[in-house]
């Protein structure tokens, strides 16, 4: 008895024709669309942590999707759109191993915006282009490094002790 056939003949109500397991959720695609804009604005780090938890959430089969239309940001040509792509990049490597794996296959896009560069603006000179090349030398500092969020900090899980419902002997 197959569960995934079971779940296969049930559609996924965002999207009609499609399953989803239990406790899978959709990936919030105008959300990856609002923080790899073209826009002269910074993306909010709620976004960010809104996208990791989608990505950590979703399907696997949803997650090479994710970093090929990331990869496909990185390849173009404008560089606010190069540099938000990168951020999103590194703190999805960092936190969700599965996409780790499958940008890591997508890698070259990241190297090549690491020598990203071009003719000055008048407006901003050269700051772009560094902003690229730095963004992409820490997403790929995490994509090659193996280690990941729940691996670095879970020391720490070991020293939180909570109060609870305790109650002391009399």
């Amino acid at each position: 008895h197959d569960v995934v056939a079971e779940v296969a003949a049930v559609p996924s109500l965002a999207h009609p024709g499609r399953a989803r397991l239990p406790g899978m959720a959709d990936i919030d695609w105008r959300r990856l669309h609002d923080a790899t804009s073209a826009a002269n604005q910074p993306t909010p780090g709620y976004l960010l942590h809104d996208i990791v938890k989608d990505v950590s959430h979703a399907h696997p089969r949803e997650i090479p999707s994710v970093a090929t239309y990331l990869a496909d940001c990185v390849e173009g040509d404008h560089a606010h759109v190069k540099f938000k792509a990168l951020l999103v990049i590194k703190a999805l490597a960092f936190h969700v191993p599965p996409f780790c794996a499958c940008m890591r296959e997508r890698i070259a896009a990241v190297e090549e915006a690491s020598m990203y560069s071009g003719m000055p603006s008048a407006m901003f000179g050269d700051e772009p282009y560094r902003l690229v090349r730095e963004a992409a030398i820490g997403a790929l500092e995490i994509l090659t490094a193996g280690e990941h969020y729940h691996q670095r900090y879970r020391h720490m899980s070991s020293r939180i002790v909570g109060f609870g419902n305790y109650l002391p002997d009399e």
